[in-house]
């Protein structure tokens, strides 16, 4: 998936405290093993939220469908959640004056926004929701993206 080729996504996602997470002294955060397939500790899970999941050491993505909209009989325009999770000792980057949920936001605009995805088609975020509590340790933000069927003429 293009957005794992991104490593300003994947470093905002990893590395966590004080220490600007963009440092050149840090290392490349490999992709292969981000999304959890419950094997490993990726912290990406193809699942609805779960709160049973979260750690107060991590964020956390959960990206699952939404929506399903068929708008003909070749064309479908499907909605995924995906549901941003940080513990709120984290949400704030300190040491670069940031939000870390918009830092990582962006950077999935910068990659998918827009653009036509190989396998997938034409995708585009349509809403970002409010901040959320989740409880008292951890707040969340969900990007709505909308993802043309990819064997559609023109798409």
């Amino acid at each position: 998936m293009q957005l794992l080729q991104n490593q300003n996504f994947l470093r905002y996602i990893k590395y966590l405290g004080e220490t600007n997470p963009l440092d050149n002294a840090l290392p490349n955060i490999s992709p292969n093993n981000i999304i959890n397939n419950g094997k490993n500790d990726g912290c990406i899970y193809p699942v609805p939220f779960n709160e049973n999941i979260l750690t107060e050491n991590g964020t956390i993505l959960f990206f699952n469908p939404y929506e399903f909209k068929k708008l003909d009989e070749i064309v479908s325009a499907d909605i995924y959640a995906l549901d941003i999770i940080i513990p709120n000792k984290y949400w704030y980057i300190h040491s670069i004056g940031e939000w870390r949920a918009y830092l990582i936001i962006h950077e999935i605009a910068k990659s998918i926004d827009n653009k036509h995805i190989a396998g997938l088609g034409k995708t585009e975020i349509v809403n970002v929701s409010n901040p959320y509590k989740i409880e008292n340790g951890y707040s969340g933000v969900t990007v709505f993206i909308r993802v043309y069927n990819a064997t559609t003429r023109g798409y």
